[in-house]
């Protein structure tokens, strides 16, 4: 029996593959948080951490900035 979280799992899994082709998603994505800008030192060393570790693992892992306080 599929059950309402089932469901909701299911509507939120077809969203997400929905919004980028499944080839050029990572594997597995980690989310990186900071307050200062696009082009901010701290924000640049995360976002070169993360080609770092994708080309690392070929791409298995990706590392996904939000900056400016977008979360």
């Amino acid at each position: 029996m599929l059950t309402r979280r089932d469901a909701l799992l299911l509507c939120a899994g077809g969203a997400l593959a929905a919004t980028r082709p499944l080839a050029a998603m990572p594997d597995r994505v980690l989310n990186a948080a900071d307050v200062h800008v696009s082009g901010y030192p701290t924000v640049e060393a995360v976002r070169w951490i993360g080609e770092r570790l994708a080309a690392a693992t070929g791409g298995e892992l990706g590392v996904r900035v939000y900056h400016s306080v977008q979360l």
